[in-house]
């Protein structure tokens, strides 16, 4: 049974995030308000072991770096009022561990194409979100493929906001 005045945590809060005794029998505290995560060089090392390995990854550790991750590997061929074509490159950022496309990559950069769609016919004045997005998942494009595009033509708009 734990503890009553221990403090429980949820993971990822800024609270106390462990407790351990040190060799000097003095109780020692964790606290992740540095920002740094203490898993990282840990995983890190596991990318490069597998190959997986971004460079770039660096570049993607700020607080808003999901625009700039997805727009690097996203090229735009049409925009018209309600249709927007891009075509995205499948780098090792985007890839999963087979080196195919990750099904999350592909849920956002539908998510970007589609609001970027809505941005066609809505005004920058309205705030806009995407409420549900279904995916079928056939296979992974291979890494270094460029050759195909999301189409988002189709979208329901609620005249009322």
């Amino acid at each position: 049974m734990a503890n009553p005045s221990s403090k429980a945590t949820v993971p990822g809060s800024r609270e106390l995030q462990a407790s351990s005794t040190s060799p000097g029998g003095a109780a020692t505290s964790t606290k992740s308000d540095d920002g740094a995560n203490p898993y990282e060089p840990q995983v890190m090392r596991f990318l490069k072991r597998v190959g997986m390995h971004d460079p770039n990854v660096e570049n993607y550790s700020s607080r808003d770096f999901y625009s700039n991750l997805l727009c690097n590997t996203l090229k735009t061929h049409t925009v018209r009022r309600g249709h927007v074509t891009c075509f995205a490159t499948v780098t090792p950022a985007v890839a999963n561990y087979f080196g195919g496309l990750h099904g999350g990559a592909v849920a956002a950069i539908a998510e970007r194409v589609a609001i970027a769609t809505t941005r066609t016919v809505v005004g920058e004045d309205k705030e806009i979100f995407l409420v549900d997005l279904g995916m079928s998942y056939l296979s992974a494009a291979p890494k270094d493929v460029s050759s195909f595009g999301f189409l988002i033509s189709h979208f329901w708009l609620n005249p009322k906001l």
